[in-house]
């Protein structure tokens, strides 16, 4: 039946039949689904006039209506006065970005929008999450602060022109191709993870961005991007896993006390973080896992309590010069992952040593140092590529627990079928490792799931990851 609906969708667009002519007065959501159940947020006095597909009224911020069954409908919003209208939601993932007032609203299944430039001048906040719309053109939206559009394979194209005042944006899994920012000259928070991005454009001269997730993006055609973070002085959580960056990752200015970096699967080959992390009292998780790194400077990076160099091309005397200078810090509780590098020497060794002695733990491609009495705790939820990769018969799989939890781990087949159960239990918050034993299956690709739940909650899934793992025998 759905692929009904969107036929008339298609159809309704191809022969250009413009009912909106009749109201131009009025915003316009067409809806495909049995109800519809949008929010506005007022500020002051206003009257709010909902007219819908079959002529009945509501004068409510939050009307339900229910038609009964899936169909195109046009649905009419008026706002009198038009400047009391500071938002809108027709669908927000409920992680309360942009605004504490804002909480989980399903997606209405709008495909389309109609005279959303009537509030161009005061919307504050536009919510659309888990719906259709492929274009949003919120170009002169001067007052507009937050923008949420998430989880729409349908939504390719955003307009932001003269958007001096948009401070947070979030459009993740969705399928932009491009991002242009350059006239949000206030962005703080950008959110635009698993798009199919190959173009980013920031604007000129902004110091003032404190997050940016950009993961899992490969196609980006600008491999320098963040290759000077000087540009960024004030981010503490840059995302950039799986977005084709290259070269040097330079890295001399940070101020936060907690700072979460995550720049695996990438193609580094040189990171200097020579003046950055300096506060030992705080807390730096890094991830570079997966590059392609035969250089890298920490000198004085004594906030680092969390280093992943995992899958590099690290020498003997890199590896050295790294546990070295973590040593030299003399700080505690940490974690050091130098496994798939060149193995390091007696000198790397010792310094490992003092390092378990001050609670780290230290894993190196020849040997594994756990102190059992280490409080490292991750910052996020992560699962990593499984090492090595290809394997034959045995792989290891590391993630990593922010807090405790229920964790379940499957492998599965190509065809989606489960094939073998690695963990199935509660855990405490750390970082994990688990050995797989392939003996007993054929060549070939299979999958391997984090699902993780809060066990002292009934909010249920908190975080899943699937990832791809290769079988040559």
């Amino acid at each position: 039946m759905k692929t009904i609906y969107m036929l008339l969708i298609l159809l309704f667009s191809l022969i250009e039949i413009n009912y909106s002519q009749e109201f131009p007065d009025e915003i316009i959501f067409y809806s495909n689904g049995s109800t519809f159940s949008p929010i506005v947020y007022i500020q002051g006095n206003a009257a709010i006039l909902w007219t819908f597909d079959d002529s009945t009224t509501s004068s409510v911020p939050n009307p339900i209506k229910n038609y009964g069954f899936d169909h195109l409908r046009m649905n009419r919003l008026k706002i009198t006065p038009w400047n009391a209208l500071v938002g809108i939601n027709i669908g927000c993932n409920g992680n309360k970005f942009g605004s504490d007032t804002v909480s989980y609203q399903p997606g209405q299944e709008v495909s389309k929008v109609e005279h959303l430039d009537l509030a161009a001048p005061y919307l504050l906040l536009w919510y659309s999450s888990y719906n259709m719309i492929d274009t949003l053109i919120f170009n002169n939206f001067i007052s507009l602060e937050m923008l949420e559009y998430n989880n729409s394979t349908t939504f390719k194209y955003i307009s932001l022109e003269n958007t001096q005042n948009l401070k947070q944006i979030s459009v993740e899994e969705d399928s932009l191709q491009t991002l242009d920012l350059s006239e949000s000259t206030a962005i703080r928070e950008i959110r635009a993870s698993l798009n199919v991005l190959t173009e980013m454009i920031l604007p000129d001269g902004i110091t003032q961005l404190n997050h940016i997730c950009f993961r899992d993006n490969p196609q980006l055609t600008n491999p320098f991007l963040f290759n000077n973070m000087e540009n960024f002085p004030l981010v503490s959580e840059l995302f950039i896993k799986s977005t084709n960056q290259n070269g040097i990752l330079s890295i001399h200015q940070t101020f936060s006390n907690s700072i979460d970096f995550m720049a695996m699967e990438n193609y580094y080959t040189t990171i200097d973080f020579s003046g950055a992390f300096q506060n030992p009292a705080g807390r730096a998780e890094i991830h570079l896992q997966n590059n392609y790194i035969n250089s890298i400077n920490i000198e004085g990076c004594k906030q680092i309590k969390y280093l992943d160099l995992t899958t590099n091309n690290l020498s003997s005397d890199s590896v050295d010069k790294v546990l070295q200078q973590l040593d030299a810090f003399g700080t505690t509780n940490g974690l050091i992952d130098l496994r798939e590098n060149a193995i390091p020497t007696s000198t790397g060794l010792l310094h490992a040593s003092n390092l378990i002695a001050k609670n780290w733990t230290v894993l190196t491609e020849s040997t594994t140092f756990i102190n059992e009495d280490s409080t490292f705790i991750p910052l996020d939820f992560e699962l990593s590529q499984n090492y090595p990769n290809p394997f034959n018969p045995e792989t290891k799989i590391k993630y990593q627990l922010p807090n405790e939890s229920k964790v379940i781990i499957k492998i599965y087949n190509i065809l989606g079928s489960e094939v073998k159960e690695l963990v199935n239990e509660i855990k405490k918050a750390g970082a994990y490792e688990i050995n797989f034993n392939a003996e007993n299956l054929s060549s070939g690709i299979y999958f391997y799931r984090l699902q993780v739940g809060d066990p002292s909650s009934n909010s249920g899934l908190s975080f899943m990851e699937i990832k791809k793992m290769t079988l040559l025998k």
